[in-house]
């Protein structure tokens, strides 16, 4: 979806549409519970911020949108019609990195180097659907299937790297540099990442997403990035491991609208399990 001032494009975002049997929904963003950080422009937000959900109120159904902390601000605009429930994302502000490693536990210390002495790190890595194939697993692995083919999503993290807003960082034992192990996806805007995909490959006992993590921290912060956003910690399990790398605990919001009233019923029935 474009938001377009005149006829130049000042913005825009991912919408994925779902179906549930004959009821159309958009959720914004794809794959993670996170709104997309490039979504919105920089002059108008609160008038463009309204038009968005009103065309997603008369388009579909229903829609679902996650907004940042930096978009929370516009929704006391929001119409009356959409309903509002508080999240919550963790942050890493980027400096030193010798200073970086001594912040996080000392377990986390030790792990790192030992997996340095075995893993690899490489930045601005070309997606491949080999890497995708680690996401699929991951998500696999917590019993959930990947929301969008292989394929699809990698051409959309293909078209995020044309524009220069994605950037993949990878892991590979060094005595296999040209098959990772880890992969996670940052989405760059101004001076913050925001940590959107992840995949691994289990590779007991080294830990090479906390190495991946930590490697990816240090080249960030050459890049004068100075925060990490680790885009929500809602999911018990996950939150748990961003935290052992986080320093903050930062409020966002997720809103929600049903307009079809037959499929408002079908969604509290749903809630009623």
């Amino acid at each position: 979806m474009g938001v377009f001032e005149d006829s130049r494009l000042v913005g825009g975002f991912p919408i994925f549409e779902r179906h549930l049997g004959p009821f159309q929904r958009a959720v914004n963003p794809p794959l993670v519970p996170y709104g997309s950080p490039f979504w919105l422009p920089d002059q108008h937000p609160d008038e463009i911020f309204y038009a968005v959900l009103q065309y997603l109120n008369k388009t579909y159904h229903s829609a679902v949108m996650e907004c940042t902390p930096q978009s929370v601000s516009h929704l006391r605009i929001a119409p009356q019609q959409w309903q509002q429930y508080p999240r919550k994302t963790l942050y890493r502000t980027l400096g030193d990195p010798a200073e970086t490693l001594k912040s996080v536990s000392s377990k986390r210390r030790n792990a790192f180097r030992r997996a340095s002495e075995s893993l690899f790190f490489q930045p601005m890595t070309p997606v491949s659907e080999e890497l995708v194939q680690l996401v699929a697993a991951s998500y696999a692995r917590h019993g959930r299937p990947l929301p969008l083919l292989p394929t699809q999503l990698t051409t959309l993290i293909q078209q995020l790297q044309a524009h220069q807003i994605a950037t993949i960082c990878t892991a590979a034992l060094q005595s296999e540099p040209q098959k990772p192990v880890a992969m996670a996806v940052f989405l760059t805007l101004h001076e913050c990442s925001y940590y959107w995909l992840a995949g691994m490959q289990p590779c007991p006992p080294l830990e090479p997403m906390a190495f991946l993590l930590l490697s990816a921290f240090s080249y960030f912060y050459e890049q004068s990035i100075k925060t990490i956003d680790f885009m929500g910690a809602n999911h018990p399990s996950i939150a748990a491991f961003k935290r052992k790398f986080a320093d903050q605990e930062i409020p966002y919001v997720y809103v929600k609208s049903t307009s079809n009233q037959a499929l408002y019923v079908l969604e509290w029935m749903r809630n009623l399990r």
